[in-house]
């Protein structure tokens, strides 16, 4: 607080502070024709899988970093006849931790 004495009336100022935030979301659309259909024996059920690629987008992460949690055993991961990997989507949902699953 800031007090100024002008004469016989002091006139006080006070500091104020304005803070702002800003809160944002991002949606990612993945149409069907990007996706695939298969059997995911991790989750016991049919899921669509998509390209590492795609995950990287999802995720925000580079593919170099999609490839590294595959190796580390985070993802459901698929070879399909013609030779792509794919990787089951409902394993890369946040907070799913595919390592605790397999103990």
């Amino acid at each position: 607080m800031y007090e100024i004495n002008s004469g016989n009336h002091p006139e006080v100022f006070t500091k104020r502070r304005t803070e702002i935030t800003i809160e944002t979301h991002r949606w990612v659309r993945i149409s069907r024709r990007e996706t695939v259909g298969l059997w995911c024996g991790e989750c016991a059920a049919q899921i669509e899988a998509v390209s590492p690629e795609q995950v990287a987008q999802l995720l925000r992460i580079s593919t170099r970093e999609v490839y590294r949690r595959i190796e580390a055993g985070e993802f459901h991961i698929h070879e399909i006849p013609a030779g792509r990997l794919l990787i089951c989507l409902q394993s890369i949902r946040p907070g799913r931790n595919y390592k605790e699953k397999k103990r």
